[in-house]
């Protein structure tokens, strides 16, 4: 049996999305949040908001050596 969704995999994006967005410009700190921070935060896995960037804006996250390394590991050939 299928489990279904709340929302469709492109409206649950934007809400990442959205929501992490908010996260980014209310941040105080002197560089942007990695990926790991806004995952603590917002309680979205890395995947999540990773998948979400493609529908928004990839530079609202600093892309550190760690977001690199992720991004290799997860894509396949």
């Amino acid at each position: 049996m299928k489990q279904k969704r709340p929302y469709s995999v492109h409206r649950r994006h934007l809400i990442i999305f959205f929501q992490t967005q908010e996260w980014v410009k209310n941040w105080r700190g002197a560089r942007k949040p990695s990926i790991q921070t806004l995952s603590l935060f917002t309680g979205y896995s890395e995947e999540s908001i990773i998948e979400s960037m493609e529908f928004g804006h990839p530079s609202l996250i600093e892309r550190g050596p760690e977001f690199r390394h992720y991004v290799k590991s997860t894509t396949s050939v």
